[in-house]
């Protein structure tokens, strides 16, 4: 977004000199920002996502041993490679 942004600005300064654009799009950054992250839209995303969430929660902690086995199996690897 913010690149952008600055692509827009210096076209817009190029047409049109006296464009602030940060001046001209707080308002409308602020209210994206304020809209993106309030409460209300944190809730709403949190009930779209719970019920993917819930599906996958037996498989977490299998999911975590699997995860600590390859890790170790890697450490060793890589142990037995600095070894040689």
């Amino acid at each position: 977004l913010q690149k952008t942004l600055l692509n827009i600005e210096g076209l817009g300064r190029q047409l049109y000199p006296a464009l602030n654009l940060w001046d001209t799009a707080q308002p409308f950054l602020e209210k994206w920002v304020q809209d993106r992250y309030s409460p209300q839209s944190m809730i709403k995303r949190i009930q779209h996502h719970a019920p993917g969430w819930l599906e996958q929660l037996p498989r977490v902690p299998d999911a975590v041993l699997e995860n600590l086995r390859e890790a170790r199996d890697s450490e060793a690897r890589l142990q037995a490679e600095l070894a040689r």
